[in-house]
């Protein structure tokens, strides 16, 4: 019989870093191709909600034993990163690339993906609130799917809020059903045999459903097609298939697992900078380079470069950007 393997809680932290490394790479492909054809909308069909769920894996409540050590927590190390970078941004964008940010937009939204990061701060602090007001597991769920309506009437009417507020709910649910299934993810992918033969299997079905369907979600513009329920089952898959991956990783010593891990560990610089990377590269190399392959290859490496750098820096010399 083969025995299950346990793992430690630092080892439980390497497969969340993994998971958030593998799902950066897959952000920064995603804009790198604007979402657009079968990669970009493969891509777009689970990136974010894994995110969202992951973010809800992470989330422990009874860290915070008050909503204000929550949300101080949550200011210092989400809210406020996200202002500092846009400012960056602002000067950046107003000194060297003109057409990154639009200043007129500064009152209904942030410089590109930052919409992110807003909206994980705002679902965060909506669930930890939802999740002491309903204590049972039956509650809980009822809640997730009201979410879940509410983001469906939302996009039925086509509202649109400011900075991206209408996104909140459907965050809510990935980022509840998440915390609500933790442990059922951790001993599936844990346990689980021949991790990386199912992972691949699971991860092919979003590409099939892409590529019948031509469709797949959009959780920066709250758009999520018909049927809802259908959409939302191929994120659950695709994501599912990134941390078992995760955990494949993690059992076998790879030269590839440290930079991953890597990764992992510095998301949320790479989440702040690499839309305005990509747009430095498209404006000032992309005109001078004829062959779109030989521009797209070149834009990985100077796009990553620039990343590389940019953690190494703000690693050792402005750690207060990331709340830190």
């Amino acid at each position: 019989m083969q025995q299950s393997i346990i793992l430690q809680p630092s080892q439980r932290l390497e497969y969340i870093d993994l998971a958030k490394g593998i799902g950066i790479m897959l952000v920064v492909i995603g804009h790198c191709v604007d979402g657009q054809g079968f990669l970009g909308q493969y891509i777009w069909s689970y990136h974010m909600p894994l995110f969202f769920m992951i973010s809800g894996l992470c989330f422990n409540d009874n860290r915070y034993p008050t909503f204000k050590s929550f949300l101080q927590k949550r200011v210092k190390t989400l809210f406020i990163p996200c202002l500092y970078f846009t400012a960056i941004m602002l000067i950046l964008s107003t000194l060297v690339l003109p057409s990154y940010y639009d200043l007129s937009l500064i009152s209904s939204k942030f410089p590109s993906a930052y919409w992110f990061v807003f909206t994980l701060f705002l679902s965060e602090l909506f669930f930890y609130e939802s999740n002491r007001i309903f204590k049972t597991q039956t509650m809980k769920i009822i809640f997730l799917f009201i979410c879940l309506g509410i983001s469906a009437l939302l996009m039925w009417i086509e509202l649109e809020l400011p900075y991206n507020i209408c996104s909140v709910f459907i965050a809510t649910f990935f980022y509840g059903l998440g915390f609500m299934m933790k442990k059922m993810f951790n001993n599936m992918a844990i346990n689980i045999g021949r991790g990386g033969v199912i992972a691949l299997f699971l991860l092919i079905i979003p590409a099939v459903s892409v590529y019948f369907t031509k469709l797949s979600i959009d959780l920066s513009s709250n758009t999520i097609p018909f049927p809802m329920i259908y959409y939302i089952l191929i994120a659950l898959v695709g994501i599912v298939g990134i941390l078992i991956a995760s955990n494949t990783f993690l059992k076998n010593a790879n030269r590839i697992k440290p930079i991953i891990l890597y990764l992992g560990k510095n998301t949320l610089v790479i989440l702040l900078l690499h839309m305005f990377f990509i747009s430095l590269s498209c404006h000032y190399v992309e005109p001078l380079i004829s062959s779109k392959i030989i521009y797209k290859i070149m834009e990985q490496v100077i796009i990553w470069a620039l990343l590389f750098g940019s953690i190494q820096l703000i690693n050792s010399k402005a750690k207060w950007l990331l709340g830190k």
